[in-house]
């Protein structure tokens, strides 16, 4: 008998393990999920923090019990996160993840101000919701509910924070208050702030302003606006802690809450609309991976913009200050448009236009202000813009056009090309860089600045206005081009000095004016002058008109001389020079030392003269 109750035992037993067996595959491990408890302080792995002395598994709801820090301390999941009580803590350490199914809740209590902290080195993701506050309504005090976020990543769905206030004529109320400290925070659904029973006198408020901080809010929901207006209570969003950044990173249109920001953001693709109310970025302004948007208000950046690859920034009709530097594409493409004269323009650091990029003013009569300068390895469109540059030296570096440019109290180097399409002015200074080329096309005075310096090696200045023009008076060149055709006649408005190569045109002329001036092609190399036009230095009879070189061996091509009595031609080389064979119907006159050589009869109409050390040599002299 005993032998056969056994034997049924043993059925019993084995049918037990089956019929679990079949139990767990049908509805899974989940259907065994317990609600775990921390029993203590102490590490995610130790039996001895959880009540029970189960460590939860990833079906299991985890509940933080008040005044219990616990300590992620490998890689770990669970369904849930509660925090019930006054105080806890979770910490998630360096390299490991806790990976949640559902949704983190920091709950209220009736009467006591609540303060919870989310920290740690690592990551916790997966969480598809995050609620601050819980039906918990107060009886004696208004109390505040508090999740501290300072852990280095944390994902979640929608954040919720949920007010509450008791029924009773004299008003009690739960409040609500996120705070982020530290870490990326990635939101993949709206910011909601609403009550469960309450006013507007109850609060749910969000910053990024409090303690230490260095936290990014990084919105990534799909929905048009991350932050829906909030229902019945009254919300402050804090966004502009120093060191923050919030980034707009939906890969399409997103509408960016009207708040001032410390770092803003807008990397995801599409379109970013920008609100009335946001005036202020203390730090950066960045715009990436082909998003783009439209200012809306004044703005003043206090750090660097940056606008990559495939981005858009559009300067509307407000006023815009970037304080720090203004970089424009990442290689390929991007821009800056601006399309308004309204508000005034202000770029206080170095602007760099890369390859591939656009800056592109399109409003045609809208001022900007540079104050450190420009770097332009793309495309450059100015427009009829005037550019004003004040305050400190700048450098002008690539191709550049832009049709009025002011200097003012400063020097302004252009190390490459730049055109000005109508006038080059103010109280300042342009420098022509070693090899830099500086187009002058404004007609009548194209230059009217109080400094030109144009000494560098290998520089030229070209005025070629199709169109009459007055050069600047006293002015030292290296390289000089007069050109522009049959109308464009050059006139100086005092003595110039060429000391490389002086080339006129064909078709165009150089004239001296109706007072006395000189030119003075002062380069020692074989060719000094390129005249296919005209040097016309006629004005009225008697002007002490002088045109001197000291090249050594050639002038080179003098094309159309046309001289009045009173005029000079003078060859002053303190050296060996040749005497070009013309016919000098004015006058003509040997200084400096050296033999000036004549290779042929040389014919002077007005007076010769000799000084110095200066001999001659060659053929006949006729007078």
């Amino acid at each position: 008998m005993k032998n056969v109750t056994k034997l049924f035992r043993i059925l019993d037993c084995a049918a037990l393990k089956v019929l679990l067996l079949v139990l767990g595959l049908v509805f899974g491990v989940n259907s065994f999920a317990a609600t775990i408890t921390s029993a203590g302080t102490g590490n995610w792995s130790a039996t001895a923090t959880w009540v029970g002395g189960v460590v939860p598994g990833s079906g299991d709801a985890v509940i933080i019990a008040s005044g219990h820090t616990v300590t992620v301390d490998n890689n770990y999941s669970c369904a849930s996160l509660n925090f019930n009580g006054t105080s806890g803590t979770l910490n998630v350490n360096s390299s490991y993840t806790l990976t949640l199914s559902s949704t983190i809740i920091v709950n209220h209590t009736a009467n006591t101000a609540v303060d919870v902290t989310i920290g740690g080195a690592g990551t916790l993701t997966g969480a598809t919701g995050l609620t601050i506050g819980s039906d918990v309504t107060p009886t004696s005090a208004t109390v505040l509910t508090t999740l501290n976020l300072d852990i280095a990543n944390i994902s979640v769905g929608a954040i919720t924070l949920t007010a509450d206030r008791n029924a009773s004529s004299t008003y009690y109320y739960n409040n609500c208050l996120l705070n982020l400290k530290s870490g990326i925070v990635t939101c993949s659904g709206v910011i909601t702030r609403n009550v469960f029973t309450g006013s507007a006198t109850n609060t749910c408020n969000i910053t990024n302003n409090v303690g230490s901080i260095n936290s990014t809010l990084k919105l990534t929901s799909s929905t048009a606006n991350p932050f829906p207006a909030a229902t019945t209570c009254t919300s402050t969003l804090t966004l502009n802690g120093t060191g923050t950044t919030v980034d707009y990173a939906y890969n399409g249109t997103q509408t960016v809450l009207s708040q001032n920001y410390h770092h803003l953001k807008l990397s995801g693709g599409g379109t970013k609309t920008l609100q009335t109310g946001t005036t202020t970025i203390a730090g950066d302004f960045t715009l990436s991976n082909a998003a783009s948007t439209t200012t809306a208000d004044n703005l003043s950046v206090s750090g660097n913009v940056s606008v990559g690859d495939g981005s858009t920034l559009t300067i509307a009709g407000f006023s815009f200050t970037a304080s720090g530097t203004t970089t424009i594409g990442g290689g390929t493409s991007g821009s800056i448009v601006s399309n308004s004269a309204s508000g005034t323009k202000i770029f206080v650091g170095l602007m760099t236009i890369n390859a591939g990029a656009t800056w592109n003013n399109s409003s045609a009569t809208e001022v900007y202000t540079f104050r450190g300068g420009i770097t332009n390895n793309g495309t450059f469109t100015a427009n009829a813009g005037t550019y004003t540059f004040d305050t400190n030296n700048q450098t002008l570096t690539g191709t550049l056009s832009i049709p009025s440019v002011t200097v003012t109290g400063v020097q302004l180097t252009n190390t490459n090309t730049l055109t000005v399409a109508t006038s080059l002015a103010g109280t300042g200074e342009l420098i022509q860089g070693t090899n830099a080329t500086l187009n002058l096309t404004g007609t009548t005075t194209p230059c009217s600045i109080t400094t030109l310096t144009t000494t560098a090696s290998g520089n030229t200045v070209n005025y070629n206005a199709a169109a009459a023009q007055t050069l600047p008076s006293n002015t030292s060149y290296v390289n000089l081009q007069i050109t522009g055709g049959s109308s464009a006649v050059k006139t100086m408005a005092g003595n110039i000095t060429v000391s490389g190569t002086l080339t006129i045109a064909a078709s165009t002329t150089l004239d001296f004016g109706s007072t006395a001036r000189t030119l003075t092609l002062s380069g020692t190399g074989t060719t000094n002058l390129a005249n296919s036009g005209t040097i016309l230095t006629t004005g009225g009879s008697g002007l002490a008109h002088t045109l001197k070189t000291q090249s050594s061996t050639s002038i080179g091509t003098i094309g159309t001389i046309t001289m009045e009595v009173g005029n000079v031609f003078e060859y002053y080389a303190s050296g060996n020079q040749t005497i070009e064979n013309i016919n000098y119907s004015v006058g003509l006159t040997l200084s400096g030392s050296g033999v000036k050589t004549m290779t042929s009869v040389t014919t002077v109409s007005g007076n010769l003269t000799m000084s110095g050390t200066a001999t001659t040599s060659g053929c006949v002299l006729t007078s």
